[in-house]
């Protein structure tokens, strides 16, 4: 499946009760058995049917800077018009994670973390990351430097 903003967060999106610019926003990795992909209303992560975010040591050891058991805390988070084009942009910082082992990744799933706990956390957008396993390399997401996000006049 392609990428996508969850439809349960649209209208919180919309209603400024998400905030990407100030919200604790943080990403995660996820097996390519996950459900998360195709989970497009599911308002918690404890609504995905299967999360499987990846176990292995070599994620979840990752726990250094921004990163925390593997998921990863965005620093830069920035919502910006785009006038030239009728929109406007969000998006973060590139993330990198070293090593990555053992497992094939489907995605990255981005979600607003709230107390820690997959009952209250929300996931806001997938990134399709067609099935790749790094085999130990470093797995870097560069984001569309036009942003993550884009909210357009249609």
């Amino acid at each position: 499946m392609a990428s996508f903003v969850y439809d349960a967060q649209l209208a919180d999106i919309l209603l400024g009760d998400i905030h990407f610019d100030t919200d604790d926003i943080r990403a995660m990795l996820v097996k390519s058995t996950t459900t998360a992909d195709v989970n497009v209303d599911a308002a918690t992560l404890s609504a995905i049917t299967s999360l499987n975010e990846l176990t292995d040591a070599s994620y979840t050891g990752q726990s250094t800077g921004n990163f925390s058991s593997g998921q990863y805390a965005f620093a830069t988070q920035t919502v910006a018009n785009d006038a030239a084009n009728d929109r406007a942009e969000v998006d973060f910082e590139d993330i990198a994670w070293a090593a990555i082992n053992n497992e094939t990744i489907g995605g990255c799933l981005i979600y607003k973390w709230v107390d820690g706990t997959a009952a209250n956390d929300i996931p806001l957008i997938y990134v399709d990351l067609g099935d790749i396993t790094p085999a130990g390399a470093t797995l870097t997401i560069t984001w569309n430097a036009e942003g993550v996000v884009q909210l357009a006049n249609v």
